[in-house]
């Protein structure tokens, strides 16, 4: 499934796959369960070849960044940021 979210830090609209929702990762909530308008933690990275799940499956962890924006005076960071979610879907494609 897709998602439509918002960043909350800094309020960048993306799609993304339920998969990077840490509540869908760590098998609290399945990803027809999410709901519109709430808040979330949502798995972003600079390189868009990185999965929450190839990162764990290395063995690394991902850092919580909840209160934090995805750019730094380093540049931008890789982990779960809050986002809203705004809508969900079976396909990319059909996502406002």
């Amino acid at each position: 499934m897709w998602s439509h979210v918002k960043f909350t830090g800094d309020g960048i609209v993306h799609n993304v796959k339920t998969s990077y929702f840490k509540e869908v990762v760590e098998g609290q909530v399945e990803p027809k369960d999410l709901k519109v308008n709430n808040l979330y933690l949502v798995f972003w990275s600079p390189d868009p070849k990185e999965s929450p799940q190839k990162i764990l499956a290395q063995g690394n962890e991902i850092m919580d960044m909840s209160s934090k924006t995805r750019l730094t005076k380093k540049g931008p960071l890789k982990g779960y940021y809050e986002a809203i979610l705004l809508d969900l879907k079976q396909s990319e494609g059909t996502l406002g």
